[in-house]
């Protein structure tokens, strides 16, 4: 069984969290605390880690980490938690909940693709939440559900670009799942739409027409596109200019949909 890319049973902690025992990380694993968010005081110390899983080699110093962020009396989660300013470890390597929006070419929606809507036919602020792919919230997949094949579906893509140019906030504590927890217009922190190509462009703020936070583009420092791992274990350097149904085809598990990489 996979594990969900966030979910309300863990306090939305992200599924990096989950994968810690697999990838020699047992130490990190056994000072979580899930029966409290990722933000309360016990699982803080965890914002500041991080493992050689996390950052990509190639990226730049300013990507490593997000901005500075104080807590508020909303985050906080605590009465009387003091206000904190914390510099936070991010993860380059985000789950692929699925491709979002139309078709391309159609005016069908990906099936299972939940677009939040503050108005009809308006995605919400922080754009679609996806569940057609790999890793989604609250929801758990076995191999036989990627009926796409495992050598042909992504399951998580790097997102190591260069985000501080007419950008804010896209990067997000490694430890982060989504919010709100009940599902209500959520914000996918450790996982993204496929409703874009590959290159730059990172979150530009609420209702950005151009790129919603849900679906921020995947990126890299490296020339010409970026790393994805497949459901087999295998990892792909995916050429930026690949042919965008073939993109998209890829971040879906049971589309039926024929394609290749090579």
């Amino acid at each position: 069984m996979l594990p969900a890319g966030s979910s309300i049973y863990a306090n939305n902690m992200s599924f990096h969290v989950h994968l810690l025992p697999y990838v020699d990380q047992t130490a990190i694993y056994q000072q979580v605390d899930f029966n409290v968010n990722y933000y309360h005081t016990n699982n803080r110390p965890l914002l500041v880690m991080s493992t050689p899983l996390n950052i990509c080699p190639s990226s730049r110093t300013e990507d490593r980490a997000p901005q500075l962020v104080a807590a508020s009396a909303a985050t906080a989660t605590s009465p009387g938690a003091p206000q904190i300013t914390l510099n936070f470890k991010t993860i380059h390597y985000l789950g692929i909940s699925g491709a979002s929006g139309l078709k391309p070419g159609s005016t069908t929606e990906f099936f299972e693709s939940v677009p939040v809507r503050t108005a009809v036919g308006t995605a919400g602020q922080w754009g679609y939440a996806s569940t057609n792919g790999v890793l989604c919230m609250n929801r758990h997949f076995s191999m036989r559900d990627i009926t796409d094949g495992t050598s042909s579906t992504f399951i998580v893509g790097e997102y190591s670009g260069d985000w501080t140019e007419n950008t804010q906030n896209s990067y997000r504590s490694w430890t982060q799942g989504s919010n709100p927890a009940d599902g209500n217009d959520p914000v996918l922190y450790c996982l993204r739409n496929i409703a874009w190509g590959i290159g730059w462009g990172g979150y530009s703020g609420r209702n950005a027409a151009y790129v919603q936070f849900n679906s921020g583009r995947a990126g890299s420092q490296h020339i010409g596109g970026a790393h994805f791992l497949l459901t087999d274990g295998s990892v792909r350097f995916v050429n930026q200019n690949i042919d965008f149904v073939t993109y998209q085809a890829a971040a879906t598990r049971g589309e039926r949909e024929v394609w290749s990489l090579d």
